[in-house]
């Protein structure tokens, strides 16, 4: 259970810099790997190599990125030796403006290896369910 501890730590760590535009505290949560691979939830959003997220971070900075909250509403996590992967439903409330946050439940997965006794993420996906579309398109 250790190890499972980890993992849900370094995710929150992860979320709490995302929350806070800490761009070099998202990317130290990442392997340095140039085939480590980030897929979002929009069609153009998909990151190879640890250069390109913080690029793809930058470039939000200047437009689609805002503070945000983050909490993990479920996950699964399971570890071995030094793998783990895990998947999740979040809660992302997004303020608008004064008056009005888009609240969005994003489902997350990724693959995270320990080295050097911290575990990084070396592969995640980020999506959100679509209305109106059933188990029958799961496969």
């Amino acid at each position: 259970m250790q190890k499972e501890k980890e993992v849900l730590d370094h995710l929150r760590s992860l979320y709490a810099a995302y929350s806070n535009l800490d761009i070099d505290g998202v990317v130290s949560h990442f392997a340095p790997d140039s085939d480590l691979v980030v897929l979002g939830a929009n069609r153009d959003e998909k990151v190879v190599g640890l250069d390109s997220i913080r690029e793809s971070l930058e470039r939000s900075q200047g437009g689609e990125w805002r503070r945000m909250e983050i909490d993990i509403s479920w996950i699964s996590v399971t570890c071995r030796e030094t793998v783990a992967w895990f998947s999740s439903e979040l809660h992302c409330a997004i303020p608008l403006d004064a008056e009005s946050t888009l609240n969005l439940i994003t489902r997350a997965t990724g693959v995270l290896e320990k080295r050097d006794a911290q575990w990084l993420i070396c592969q995640y996906h980020a999506s959100h369910p679509t209305p109106g579309v059933g188990a029958r398109y799961v496969i």
